[in-house]
């Protein structure tokens, strides 16, 4: 029987990493389906940005399906310590107001007396390893080496991934790895944000180009319906504040702020549905969008003035919508933390979907670009732009 072949990392939390077992305010737990789930979808992206929709077939020849096995077997190992939820307020915060951290993170905390959810600790350490069964294609193994390095510098794990929990980095390079097909660094090596975009876009070419050849693909062709890794329908970016960010709370604080004040009371969106909550004639109904939509479904929206006012803004026929914005926290070479932001520009939602809030009258149509995105992304400090434009020229 031929030699099982494996990819085996060490891997580190960044930020604390709140991965529920059976019971989600128990104790956290290493779960390889959580990893599998999360290498699928970023195998996907990856693919989708060379071929398109057409990803299926692959997708199942890699991962399995529920009639198919998967010709990869994924496995976590280690006991990382755990934790309960830490509220965070930085002096000089205002009474009612929440940090950056308690606002990333505000799902996690306990409501109505119970607790809140517990989360793998930052800085613990386990080993991800993944192997390709015998007899499965030499490439079984770079499809899920490919989609850990993207989990690792663009993604994260769990509850509030997208809002910087449950960032990762890799603590060494990949062991026992007998890989024709070359894979970018899995740690980082920049010691600047802007190296690190650098770092970034030469991996993510990297990639690009590996997948074209091992799908055959000549003319790369792309879609916005999903997720994709393609210039034209995906913006990253490295962030930073104005000084350099010591540790993973400061980062995730300095982040956290930025879109708080970013996103409060922001016009027209806080005058148009307060309007369209307390209106009562037909012209106050609905408005022509809620801007801060974009940054996913369900929006709360609540009206501490008198009288107070509530309504939770979702889609008309489907309530919830991920963000299309992925943060997460990297720790540089010289022990600083930037954050990285990844923004897919697929389809917000279906032509015919419109947006609908309780207790008011009426529906509006969602955004129309993420333009509001963008402009909050340039509003940090420092942002340097990976650039992996130069994967589809020539």
């Amino acid at each position: 029987m031929a030699a099982i072949r494996r990819l085996v990392v060490d891997v580190e939390t960044v930020t604390p990493l709140f991965l529920g077992g059976t019971d989600p305010r128990g104790e956290p737990e290493l779960r390889s389906p959580a990893f599998r789930g999360a290498l699928r979808y970023w195998w996907r992206a990856l693919a989708g940005g060379v071929v398109g929709t057409d990803v299926a077939g692959p997708e199942a020849e890699i991962f399995g399906t529920t009639e198919k096995g998967s010709r990869v077997i994924i496995r976590v190992h280690g006991a990382p310590a755990t934790q309960p939820f830490q509220s965070h307020r930085p002096p000089g915060l205002q009474p009612r107001q929440s940090s950056g951290h308690d606002y990333l993170y505000w799902s996690m905390r306990g409501f109505r007396g119970e607790p809140g959810r517990k989360s793998i600790r930052p800085g613990e350490r386990f080993k991800v390893e993944i192997r390709a069964w015998p007899g499965a294609p030499d490439t079984s193994l770079w499809h899920a080496g490919a989609a850990l390095w993207l989990l690792l510098h663009l993604g994260g794990l769990g509850s509030r991934a997208r809002r910087t929990a449950g960032s990762l980095i890799a603590c060494s390079e990949p062991q026992e790895l007998n890989q024709p097909i070359p894979l970018p660094s899995f740690g980082v090596e920049a010691s600047t944000g802007a190296d690190l975009a650098k770092e970034l876009g030469e991996g993510l070419c990297l990639l690009r180009e590996s997948m074209a050849r091992i799908l055959e693909v000549r003319q790369p062709t792309t879609t916005g319906q999903f997720d994709v890794l393609h210039p034209d329908f995906c913006r990253i970016w490295v962030i930073a504040g104005r000084r350099p960010w010591k540790r993973w709370l400061e980062a995730v604080e300095g982040i956290g702020q930025v879109m708080r004040d970013f996103r409060n009371r922001r016009l027209p969106d806080y005058q148009n549905v307060r309007r369209w909550l307390t209106g009562k004639s037909k012209s106050e109904a609905a408005p022509p969008t809620v801007e801060r939509a974009v940054f996913g479904l369900p929006l709360p929206f609540r009206y501490n003035s008198h009288p107070r006012v509530s309504g939770v803004i979702q889609g008309a026929q489907h309530k919830r919508r991920a963000s299309p914005l992925h943060l997460r926290v990297t720790r540089l070479t010289n022990g600083t933390f930037v954050g990285v932001a990844v923004l897919f520009k697929s389809q917000f939602l279906p032509s015919n979907e419109r947006l609908k809030i309780t207790r008011g009258k009426g529906k509006a149509p969602p955004p129309d670009d993420y333009g509001l995105i963008e402009e909050f992304v340039a509003s940090f400090a420092n942002c340097w732009e990976v650039s992996f434009s130069r994967c589809d020229e020539g």
